[in-house]
């Protein structure tokens, strides 16, 4: 309805024209001349997508090419063992060796339970001396 009524319009005389319609708007000559402009005028955005620069290569680890051998607990030969080349995996950030602080932890503990043993010790003598006679 609103495509006929516009039509009619472009036909028609240069006037003013009323569309009675649906539509309740008053079309002038200034808003036509406007719209005309608007539309002979070349679209604002023209994007063009630039030519890549760079290449993502991506290549995957061959864990699985074979049969994988499997251990059948039977005592025969030994578990594979897989050797690294160097430069195949990534060095660690930080290298942290945890056999000193579990001997200090280890040595904590024992020390702890030595002076218990040494307490619970002087505690019952000292109960065993406040009903006996020691010398």
């Amino acid at each position: 309805m609103l495509a006929l009524a516009f039509s009619a319009l472009l036909l028609s005389d240069p006037q003013t024209v009323v569309v009675t319609a649906d539509v309740p708007a008053v079309v002038t000559q200034t808003s036509l001349i406007r719209i005309r402009e608007a539309l002979s005028k070349p679209a604002g955005l023209r994007v063009t997508v630039p030519e890549p620069t760079f290449r993502v290569e991506v290549r995957a680890h061959l864990y699985f090419t074979e049969i994988p051998w499997t251990w059948d607990f039977g005592g025969g030969g030994a578990a594979p063992v897989v050797t690294r080349t160097v430069g195949q995996s990534t060095p660690p950030l930080i290298a942290i060796d945890l056999i000193p602080i579990g001997r200090a932890l280890a040595n904590a503990r024992r020390a702890h339970a030595e002076r218990a043993a040494q307490d619970e010790v002087r505690h019952a003598l000292a109960d065993f001396c406040s009903t006996h006679a020691c010398d």
